[in-house]
């Protein structure tokens, strides 16, 4: 019995992407533990020293087979029966269709790798100096730095001419303090003293992570599944959310919880009123001028309930959660607004 020529040809073409795919993947994996070679061959020289080309080119090898049929009858006959099992195996798992959560979590980890992977691990610019420097501040337990020198300076207001982009002069003790918000600081803080100076830099690609799933979540919620799936891809893949995600820059972070609190917001229960209202506490935290979406979403479960007729003192007890819960916030930023710059309105 013939095989159509285009049959044929589908079926070399999975048998080639597969085998690119298996390729670059033991290659990826061969430069992570062995670090790489710069060898010649024939008299040309080869060198591969980064696993990241490889992975790459093996992820889109295995999406060309799995957007060809993916599957390939293996010649099972005429093998052992160790080799087999290894053929029984790889026939499970080019037969394997990700679930749309696990098609979610992929993209999430996927660009949670990016984030590590190309982080800058340094601080440089003045709004990531900004964050990290009073990272560590927050570790030492005194946000003031004291620069008395300042004092011997002839002209006027001469300590905000020693004030770098971040920090503010307090002429009457002759100090500086940072004058970036707090919620980003904190969480680099809490994340090197548990990690070192390098977890310092996954804080941001971890809610990158979140973020992905987050709007998956919300998705979900406000939409057919479809829809939060390509929701969750176009996050992922947005090019400003890429470049964002590699430093220590508040963008990212402040998205994520803010999309968190709207996910737990849209599911109903006094729990979820306070998970949301967490969330947009640290919201607050990280971006302060943000502060009137919290309002906005206090109004949310009232307003459905209103136009739904129905769970009303459910929706009360939510949203009354929610407002408590965010304004910890609030709070927060007031105090140190004070203990900072003398008032909480500064």
């Amino acid at each position: 019995m013939s095989v159509h020529p285009e049959r044929r040809a589908v079926r070399v073409a999975r048998r080639a992407a597969l085998a690119l795919a298996v390729v670059g993947g033991v290659w990826a994996g061969g430069l992570v533990v062995f670090g790489g070679f710069d060898s010649e061959v024939f008299g040309v020289r080869v060198r591969s020293h980064e696993p990241l080309r490889p992975l790459i080119a093996a992820c889109a090898a295995f999406a060309v087979f799995v957007f060809l049929g993916g599957r390939v009858r293996w010649p099972l006959p005429g093998l052992t029966s160790r080799t087999r099992r290894v053929t029984h195996a790889l026939r499970a798992v080019t037969r394997w269709r990700p679930s749309e959560r696990g098609q979610v979590l992929a993209l999430s980890l996927a660009v949670t790798v990016f984030g590590v992977a190309y982080a800058t691990t340094v601080a440089g610019g003045s709004d990531s100096y900004g964050y990290v420097s009073q990272a560590d501040l927050w570790l030492a337990g005194d946000l003031r730095i004291a620069q008395p020198w300042a004092a011997e300076a002839s002209w006027r207001s001469s300590g905000a001419s020693f004030a770098p982009l971040g920090y503010r002069a307090l002429d009457d003790d002759w100090a500086i303090v940072p004058t970036y918000s707090a919620g980003l600081p904190l969480l680099l803080a809490g994340a090197k003293a548990i990690g070192g100076q390098e977890a310092m830099f996954w804080v941001v690609p971890l809610l990158g992570g979140v973020l992905v799933l987050a709007t998956y979540g919300v998705g979900r919620r406000v939409a057919p599944p479809g829809a939060a799936v390509v929701a969750a891809w176009l996050t992922a893949t947005c090019p400003v959310m890429l470049y964002m995600v590699v430093s220590p820059m508040s963008d990212v972070p402040v998205a994520a919880v803010w999309m968190s609190a709207c996910y737990f917001l849209l599911r109903p229960g006094t729990m979820f009123g306070i998970l949301a209202g967490l969330a947009a506490a640290v919201a607050v935290l990280i971006r302060p001028n943000l502060v009137f979406i919290a309002a906005v979403l206090a109004i949310w479960p009232l307003w459905q309930a209103v136009s739904s007729h129905e769970g009303g003192r459910r929706a009360l007890r939510q949203s009354g959660a929610f407002g408590v819960c965010a304004a910890a916030g609030v709070t927060a930023v007031a105090l140190i607004n004070r203990d900072l710059y003398g008032s909480a309105f500064v």
